[in-house]
């Protein structure tokens, strides 16, 4: 977290609107270096993002005073998100960066855990809307961004429910070819390591980060 000012970045002058799917996302600030933001505009930016992304005040208050330095800045960061508003000019594709950044754990993918239940038509529903997500994205950087961002969600869903890792990998391939991405080779790799990260974080929330008994393949 960076010193701070008095000053906003352009992308927080105004109200604006969030994307639906987006703004019910869970993200696990907890893979965010905080201390890697020292410069004030680059964490304001970071702050803009997180509200468009629909992160919780107090969720990233936390991952805010993680720095030493602020530790006991809680309610400065508190005002400074109240004051900010979004205007579009920032929008959530710099969390995304900021959490594949940080993240950088090398590894496959957790094991399928047992008892996962049978896919449902509102399962189908929102592993649909979560590829939807990349067809509205503004240019190749922010597609590849929700492209992670979906390999995230997927993650999740693949841990809950019955569904092949190759399945959803296909979804999302075909999500951003349709958009116009070409690299399938980079779009695996962002699918991966998505769907890795989001597999994790499904089974820190969901066990507290202690081993657990799985059986299943790895990710291949």
């Amino acid at each position: 977290m960076a010193a701070q000012s008095d000053h906003a970045p352009h992308g927080a002058a105004v109200e604006c609107q969030r994307a639906p799917v987006t703004s019910v996302a869970k993200f696990n600030l907890t893979q965010i270096d905080v201390t890697k933001f020292q410069d004030f505009d680059e964490w304001l930016a970071l702050l803009t993002a997180c509200k468009v992304a629909g992160v919780s005040r107090e969720d990233f208050v936390s991952c805010s005073v993680t720095d030493p330095d602020y530790a006991d800045d809680a309610e400065s960061v508190r005002d400074i998100w109240n004051r900010v508003k979004p205007n579009g000019a920032i929008t959530e594709a710099t969390l995304f960066r900021a959490l594949r950044r940080n993240k950088g754990v090398p590894g496959d993918i957790l094991a399928i855990p047992k008892g996962r239940r049978r896919m449902t038509s509102r399962d189908r529903a929102r592993i649909d809307s979560i590829a939807d997500v990349i067809a509205i994205a503004k240019d190749i950087t922010d597609a590849e961004d929700k492209l992670y961002w979906a390999g995230c969600r997927y993650g999740e869903c693949r841990m809950e429910i019955v569904i092949a890792d190759d399945i959803l990998e296909a979804l999302l391939i075909a999500a951003g070819w349709r958009w116009g991405l070409r690299n399938k080779r980079r779009m695996r790799r962002q699918i991966r390591n998505g769907m890795r990260d989001g597999a994790r974080d499904w089974h820190h929330m969901h066990h507290g980060g202690k081993e657990q008994n799985v059986s299943g393949l790895p990710f291949k």
